[in-house]
């Protein structure tokens, strides 16, 4: 149905435009000229994919009865990635079920973004949460306490960003689409399917991460002049985990820096990719929880986490992490929490992670920007005496 579908608005809307009934302002790069279907196993994807943490799924890009235009190319894109991301090879993964992911992508990119008040409210509404297990809550356990956060807020805004939560926190599932463009970059062809990410049942499920997120890399410039800071919001995947995540420049390294917080300044014109992933020291604390559960067994303990980062996308052969690891785990001791945490291994981890369960944006610098267009923003009324 899905098929004949799209077909048929291909065929109407050409038609349409040989007939010369389209609008003047519609033109011809604007036409959906191809079909397109995500495949999986083979087979168009037609029903809601259900995926465990963790998990992966090969997508595939196929066209309908029509052949890719000259100079065309698929984009692959997730609407909420902080559930489960796509890359550009169609590489489907899960990464968090939680109602907690939901509540954070909203607070990054609806609340924090509220001209003047945004960061401060953004904190205060987490503030709230401190605590709680969002996660064992209900969606409106969850609506009632962010009401109590955004009742400064005008009855219109916290009425219209609240029903936008609401009804993130029904789904809880997010959109993945491929979109076809041709050679100028122009639509020719677009699908999209559903996932739902579900809790894992899998013991390193609560204990190793499977992904790091900018949660606001859509609010974020990607052309910027010298001199600009940008305050990158991130995630590690499960929240559940409660895990940091380490900042880093990862191209352009005498172009930019970044803090530890996030905050990036860039310096001098070039092209500067910002990367995040999962901070080494929470990542050490649960390899250690891990070992207290199935015991002082580095070689056990090393399979695990080979087969994890292997799991994520490590282009290194599973049985090289293992041994690498293996070795060092057997030098350091799993009991030893000061060798854990500053020593080879940290580094190793430190690397295997960045490899893996990582998130970039890149950013082109400028010496200068001119300004396209501003706005003054703050509260529009004021009481008599007051400042």
């Amino acid at each position: 149905m899905k098929k004949q579908s799209k077909r048929l608005l291909s065929v109407l809307m050409t038609f349409a435009l040989l007939a010369g009934v389209a609008s003047p302002s519609f033109s011809a790069a604007d036409i959906i000229t191809h079909v397109v279907d995500i495949y999986a196993n083979g087979a168009p994807v037609t029903a809601q994919v259900s995926l465990m943490e963790s998990d992966t799924l090969q997508l595939t890009a196929t066209l309908i009865d029509c052949s890719m235009p000259s100079g065309g190319y698929f984009y692959w894109e997730s609407e909420t990635p902080i559930l489960a991301s796509v890359d550009q090879n169609g590489l489907l993964r899960a990464h968090d079920s939680s109602k907690g992911a939901v509540l954070r992508l909203w607070i990054d990119n609806d609340i924090r973004t509220i001209p003047v008040v945004g960061g401060t409210l953004a904190t205060a509404i987490e503030a709230l949460f401190t605590g709680m297990d969002v996660d064992a809550m209900d969606a409106e356990g969850i609506l009632n306490v962010v009401e109590t956060g955004a009742a400064v807020l005008p009855g219109d805004l916290a009425e219209g960003l609240i029903d936008k939560l609401r009804q993130k926190l029904n789904e809880l599932d997010t959109g993945i689409s491929v979109t076809l463009y041709d050679a100028a970059g122009n639509v020719r062809a677009t699908d999209q399917i559903r996932v739902l990410v579900t809790k894992s049942t899998a013991i390193t499920a609560d204990f190793f991460p499977n992904g790091t997120t900018i949660t606001n890399k859509g609010q974020l410039p990607t052309t910027v002049e010298v001199g600009y800071q940008m305050q990158l919001q991130a995630v590690t995947t499960p929240m559940r985990l409660h895990m940091g995540v380490n900042y880093s420049i990862k191209t352009g390294k005498d172009l930019a820096n970044v803090t530890d917080t996030g905050l990036a300044t860039f310096t001098s014109p070039g092209d500067v990719t910002v990367m995040v992933s999962p901070d080494v020291k929470g990542f050490m604390d649960n390899v250690l929880k891990y070992a207290d559960l199935v015991g002082d067994n580095p070689e056990q303990i090393a399979s695990t986490i080979a087969g994890i980062l292997s799991k994520l996308g490590v282009p290194i052969s599973t049985d090289i992490m293992k041994y690498v690891l293996w070795g060092l785990l057997y030098l350091v001791g799993t009991e030893n929490v000061v060798a854990w945490s500053g020593n080879a291994i940290a580094t190793v981890a430190n690397y295997l992670l960045q490899l893996s369960t990582n998130d970039t944006i890149t950013v082109k610098v400028v010496q200068n920007l001119p300004v396209q267009s501003f706005t003054i923003a703050g509260t529009a009324t004021v009481q008599e005496g007051s400042t």
